[in-house]
Order: structure tokens, then sequence, then C-alpha cells
């Protein structure tokens, strides 16, 4: 079965996040935020269906999805076909942003997991990687962010970050680790109020680094 969200054709997989409102406030940021454009380089990491770096090919920026979860890749492959966007999509199994250069990425999208989730609360199989956030729900979020600091501190280019965090997280520590890091421009791009959680879309901007 087929679905559809603002043109945006995909479908669905038992062993992958089906797409709700977070996904959808990460592909309404990546259609609206400025500076998305022709030839550039969008990494979706934990890209599930796929649909965030689907959406910056719209704007004719080629997408490169990662997720440990290989039906996730299966599924981002057709739902790439669906759109027929198949030539300008690769996907990639590994973890956060250890399988790119990110020298050479011109964006980095991230709809992390972010559910406090204990031992005895995870989901069988690989549909958990799209709910678990740890303990706290931050810890998924706290290893990208490190990722970043490291590539930061030896990197040359900082790409620009479009994230999805919720009012769950403990979003001022994240802020101020990546402005120390030196993504310490950000655009406020959407949120989505609901009953126990806010959920927010965010870009992170930062110039170039002299490698130490």
């Amino acid at each position: 079965m087929t679905f559809e969200y603002r043109g945006l054709r995909y479908g669905t997989h038992t062993e992958v996040y089906v797409p709700h409102d977070d996904t959808w406030l990460l592909v309404d940021a990546v259609r609206d935020v400025d500076g998305v454009g022709k030839g550039d380089i969008v990494v979706e990491t934990g890209c599930g269906a796929g649909l965030g770096l689907i959406a910056a090919t719209g704007r004719g920026a080629r997408g490169i999805g990662i997720d440990r979860n290989p039906a996730a890749l299966r599924l981002a492959r057709d739902n790439a076909r669906l759109n027929e966007v198949s030539d300008r999509v690769d996907v990639v199994l590994g973890d956060l942003v250890a399988p790119v250069d990110l020298d050479r990425v011109d964006w980095l999208l991230f709809n992390p997991p972010y559910l406090p989730t204990a031992r005895e609360e995870r989901l069988p199989g690989a549909l958990n990687l799209a709910f678990d956030g740890g303990p706290t729900g931050n810890e998924t979020l706290f290893r990208f962010v490190s990722m970043l600091e490291a590539h930061a501190a030896r990197g040359k280019h900082r790409p620009a970050l479009l994230l999805v965090t919720s009012s769950l997280n403990d979003r001022g520590r994240i802020k101020t680790r990546l402005a120390a890091a030196g993504w310490d421009e950000v655009e406020p791009l959407g949120s989505a109020a609901f009953p126990f959680e806010r959920l927010y879309a965010e870009a992170f901007r930062g110039g170039s680094t002299t490698a130490s």
C-alpha cells in the first residue's frame, strides 16, 4: 500500500518506523529551510523510510540514507523509486555518521530515537532502534553529538544540521555542546505540541574550522 504526504509518496514496512508527526516536521523543515540546493550532499542518519532525504532531492540535492536496520534501507530505496529519484539517492548500512566523510556533506538530517526506554520496555527486533533513546531518552542524541564534536576537532568543514528533538530531551545540553563545537547559529523551523511533549525542528549552522 502506498501513502502520500504533500506530494511525497511512500510505503511502509512492519520492521521500520512508520512516518508520523515527527517525520512530517522534518520533511517540512527540509522543504522550507534556506540553503538546501542543487548539487548539495544531504545525509539523513537513522533514515528509516528515507523521507527526509527524498524531500531534499526535490530541491535538487543528492541524498544518502544511513541506518542500522537493513529493512529501513530497503524501504528507503523503494520510496526513492516511488518518487522517481533513485538516481539521486544512495543508502548505507551503519551507525549514525560513522560511514560518511562529514567534510563532504552539506546537510545532515537526524530525527533520533528519543523515548526514555528501560530494558524491559524495548521492542523486539530492529524496530526498537527507531524508538529506544536509552534510559534517559538522550543516549543516542548524545552519541551523535559526540561524533560531531570529534569531527569538529579534526575536520575542516561543519555541515549544516537539521535536527528534530523533543521536550523529553535535554535540549539545553545538546545546544550547549553543539555551540561549543562550532554549530552556534540556531534557526527554529517548526514545532508541534502533543499532550505529553513538544517536538522541535531546528537548523544548526557553523563555519569552517582548522584541523588540529
